[in-house]
């Protein structure tokens, strides 16, 4: 496999495990089973998930893209040459998850300093 595409899955994994662990850490939150406080607020640890949520689904449009697989078997390498035309609908969607996301953050920040 090429190094760029090694690098790409590594990276992907890396994101998988570290999403895992902070969907867990909220998951435990919820049900009132974390055994600490976290230090930041869990708004902004959420707000953190859901953009590793859209970055973990922009990796994956783009393995399929770049014929880059995911479950790190060896890539049996092909030559297709195609023009890709991004769909801006997704990458709307997306960016508007993020915004409000930060949005919503910003605001119950704003409401617990009033408090």
């Amino acid at each position: 496999m090429e190094a760029y595409k090694e690098r790409f899955v590594e990276e992907y994994k890396q994101l998988v495990d570290r999403h895992r662990k902070l969907r867990d850490l909220l998951d435990r939150y919820d049900l009132g089973k974390l055994d600490f406080t976290p230090d930041s607020p869990i708004g902004l640890l959420a707000c953190q998930e859901n953009i590793m949520d859209a970055y973990k689904d922009v990796l994956e449009e783009r393995a399929k893209i770049e014929h880059i697989d995911l479950n790190t078997n060896p890539v049996q390498e092909q030559v297709i040459y195609v023009k890709v035309r991004p769909d801006l609908s997704e990458m709307k969607t997306l960016l508007h998850k993020i915004i409000d996301c930060i949005d919503n953050y910003g605001q119950q920040g704003n409401e617990n300093r009033k408090s």
